[in-house]
């Protein structure tokens, strides 16, 4: 998952949205849902808040 934002972060996608928004994208809304939960929490833990 780090990759991810390493990725978004060199600027070679200009957002998470223009990613994990395509509706041609094998996870399901729920999974979607969730990994976004699991980052949403990586986040607060990395930074603490």
């Amino acid at each position: 998952m780090k990759n991810i934002v390493d990725i978004i972060s060199a600027n070679i996608t200009k957002s998470w949205m223009e990613v994990f928004n395509d509706p041609t994208a094998i996870l399901t809304e729920d999974e979607l849902y969730d990994l976004r939960n699991q980052w949403a929490t990586w986040f607060l833990d990395l930074f603490k808040v």
